[in-house]
């Protein structure tokens, strides 16, 4: 998969750049210092995923990503950050960011939050995810719509967590077939569409505590 970098501070996008090229099945196509090149990158290069610094020196990560939602790119969003307030995450995702990590993940944490990216799902740092998941297991029921039952509950535990269905399947034990109905049913629940869609409305609704822990 192809991957284009976009962070401002050199040290952070040297970084980035070698736990990347450490993966065989990632390709770093370029890695801009800024938003406007990486804009010019992200159509010259059409990469498959664009790992984006939540600040950048001329333009906020929240507007490169809701430039890139508003293109026809077709590319999916990282967001990279050093910290993961509450706010930080629920504007990146709203902004159109499909996942979101923090600076000083291991070389196989972000592999594979680019990995599911690329495969259009959701990706969440750890502790983010974790947050996500304490959120879950109090269940649905303290927000709107019924709650999750225990199997819905472990499904997107591993979905917050960055994993593809086939991976869950293989974690549980059932086929893929059954995950798919899993998640079907949570995201209906939930009254989403999609992975990122229910991170963020988790998120917004208030009633979870995205700070670091």
């Amino acid at each position: 998969m192809r991957v284009l970098i976009v962070e401002g501070r050199d040290i952070l996008r040297a970084g980035l750049d070698t736990l990347l090229r450490g993966n065989p099945d990632i390709h770093v196509l370029a890695a801009a210092s800024a938003g406007r090149r990486g804009l010019e990158l992200l159509i010259e290069l059409e990469p498959d995923v664009v790992l984006v610094d939540h600040v950048l020196p001329d333009m906020g990560g929240l507007e490169f990503c809701e430039t890139v939602l508003k293109g026809p790119f077709g590319v999916g969003v990282l967001m990279v950050s050093t910290e993961a307030g509450r706010s930080t995450v629920l504007r990146s995702l709203e902004a159109g960011a499909r996942g979101f990590v923090h600076v000083g993940m291991d070389n196989s944490e972000l592999a594979r939050a680019v990995k599911a990216i690329a495969h259009g799902d959701a990706a969440l740092d750890s502790t983010v995810a974790g947050s996500v998941i304490e959120w879950i297991r109090r269940g649905a029921g303290t927000g709107p719509g019924p709650a999750l039952s225990a199997r819905e509950t472990q499904v997107m535990q591993l979905v917050s967590g960055g994993l593809s269905d086939r991976r869950i399947a293989s974690s549980l034990g059932v086929s893929h077939n059954t995950v798919k109905t899993y998640l079907r049913r949570s995201l209906n629940k939930l009254g989403c569409r999609t992975r990122s869609e229910a991170a963020a409305k988790v998120a917004r609704s208030g009633l979870l505590d995205l700070r670091p822990r």
